[in-house]
């Protein structure tokens, strides 16, 4: 018995401060962090991807001194950009220096650089600093060719998802409110590198119709600091710290043993980041998308664990399903009755993304982000004389006229069209009331702002669609400050596929819709302190940082 409670003693108590100690003297050796941007791995740095948890908490590592990132091929959007910039910022203001080796030649790779203290650039590179803008594709005529029929009906006047199936050319409102978001974006990419590099802005202008700059051109602008190669670039960061480099995912491994050896965490409150990615529909089982049963399941558990003082949604949507969107804001509704709830708007939270999240007590988001698109649309692509031309003969047979409203043989009648087109009105009208009592807005305030026109953060900020810009930590500080807590620690909710669900879509065109229970049964073991499952998804609640002052 003694031998016993030795065993326990030594293991419980005595090896996890071995293996801290161990692993604090593995780690702090090194003063410089690197990091990789690639098209391969760029998901990672998305707004709560894997990498940039990982800077998150490369915060608080205070040996590290330098953090180098190389910029090869920038595959992220100008919002996540914006959001790695502002979080690059914040590790900048927690005393680490941010240098960067740019060999990517977007505008948008060297906005994300131009926040470095130090800015390197392959000696032979060049910027492609253009402006921005592309080509929006319309395909009337060749569904007119093809006998294809694009039968669509719409609530609001810039909601403009059907044009491209719909007219020959852009219309007035569609070209007004898409160069409205491209000059507020573009002011954001001139500002940004104009601040951080100390440029003139008008100069920045100028070279717009100057691209491409070459490499020397770029230093005598002030652009860049060095032109060095990476073996030069690598060499100056050892010199400037005497120490070696870790990867950043290295050494995140060695934080989270870390932190799984200070069991005083688990007992701090905590906010969960439920994420919300993809368009929405009622139902499926594709980790992919906003699916209305796995989310209402997952604010259902987010109402009643008592451990969660507060909840962030990170929604990056744009939209659809509006039976779905309904169904969420209603659970997103009761979740608010009992605990705070703040939104950070990613990329895009447009339409159902913004429905879903209009009625929670602040809404945060990125200056870029894509937003608003208050409006419905609604149709089908109508087929019939495409099956006509390759000889298919539709034969009518039925008990009712209406039969075919929705059916992709036949165009809306006179009469369905009206009828269509109130039910969108009145989906409208609902949309309206739902963004009117969330914002606390007039109802005529909103009108004028809707039409289904979209905007980015910036202009939402303006027209009163937003509460603040920011990025995922602004709003996690403003759910700490709704819920009136101290410190917290973060619990990020994902949804993924499970094996039984993915077993049960190869089974399906077999018939096969039920599986033996014993594979009910199956776990995936996880060091993550929570793993919540259901049948046809599971539920990763993930400790992504220790508790925060």
């Amino acid at each position: 018995m003694f031998v016993l409670f030795f065993v326990v003693f030594i293991f419980i108590l005595v090896l996890p401060m071995i293996m801290d100690r161990l692993i604090y003297e593995v780690t702090y050796r090194n003063r410089i962090v690197e990091l990789h941007l690639e098209a391969e791995n760029a998901s990672a740095f998305m707004v709560g991807g894997r990498t940039y948890l990982q800077l998150e908490n490369l915060i608080k590592q205070s040996n590290i001194q330098i953090v180098t990132l190389y910029i090869k091929d920038n595959g992220l959007s100008f919002s996540q950009n914006q959001a790695l910039r502002l979080l690059l910022k914040r590790i900048q203001k927690s005393g680490k220096q941010i240098w960067v080796y740019l060999y990517a030649r977007e505008r948008t790779s060297l906005y994300l650089a131009s926040v470095a203290d130090k800015l390197y650039m392959f000696p032979t590179g060049a910027i492609f600093w253009m402006g921005l803008g592309g080509h929006h594709p319309f395909y009337k005529k060749m569904l007119d060719r093809l006998g294809v029929k694009a039968d669509f009906e719409r609530a609001g006047s810039y909601k403009s998802f059907a044009e491209p199936y719909t007219k020959e050319q852009a219309s007035q409102e569609y070209k007004e409110q898409y160069s409205s978001l491209l000059d507020s974006i573009q002011l954001q990419l001139l500002e940004g590198v104009s601040n951080d590099r100390d440029v003139n802005i008008d100069k920045l202008k100028a070279l717009l119709h100057s691209s491409p700059i070459d490499a020397q051109k770029a230093l005598e602008l002030g652009i860049v600091d060095v032109l060095a190669y990476e073996d030069q670039f690598v060499q100056e960061a050892k010199e400037c710290t005497k120490s070696s480099s870790i990867s950043l995912s290295a050494l995140s491994r060695w934080v989270q043993w870390r932190k799984y050896c200070n069991w005083y965490a688990r007992s701090h409150p905590k906010i969960a980041v439920l994420h919300l990615n993809g368009a929405i529909h009622e139902q499926g089982d594709d980790g992919n998308r906003i699916i209305q049963h796995q989310v209402c399941k997952q604010l259902q558990y987010l109402k009643k664990n008592d451990a969660i003082r507060s909840v962030v949604l990170l929604v990056n949507s744009p939209g659809g399903s509006a039976q779905a969107s309904e169904g969420i804001l209603r659970e997103v509704e009761l979740l608010t009755r009992e605990k705070p709830v703040v939104a950070f708007f990613s990329s895009v939270a447009a339409s159902g993304g913004y429905y879903l999240s209009s009625m929670v007590g602040e809404i945060i988001a990125l200056p870029s982000t894509i937003t608003g698109s208050i409006g419905v649309v609604g149709g089908k692509l109508v087929v019939q004389e495409a099956a006509q031309k390759i000889g298919i003969h539709l034969e009518d047979i039925s008990v009712s006229d209406d039969h075919n409203m929705f059916s992709l043989l036949t165009p809306f009648s006179e009469d369905q069209r009206n009828r269509f087109q109130g039910f969108l009105m009145q989906t409208y009208d609902r949309f309206l009331q739902v963004v009117s009592g969330g914002r606390g807005m007039p109802i005529q305030a909103v009108q004028k702002i809707a039409q289904g026109r979209v905007y980015t953060g910036a202009q939402a900020l303006e027209n009163g669609l937003v509460d603040r810009l920011g990025d995922l930590n602004l709003a996690l500080e403003r759910a700490k400050v709704r819920a009136n807590l101290k410190s917290y620690e973060v619990v990020h909710i994902r949804t993924r596929v499970t094996w039984r669900a993915k077993i049960k879509r190869q089974m399906r065109p077999f018939g096969i819709v039920k599986l033996p229970e014993s594979l009910s049964l199956v776990r995936v073991h996880s060091m993550v302190p929570l793993t919540y499952w259901t049948e046809w998804e599971e539920f990763d609640v993930l400790h992504d940082q220790s508790p925060l002052p």
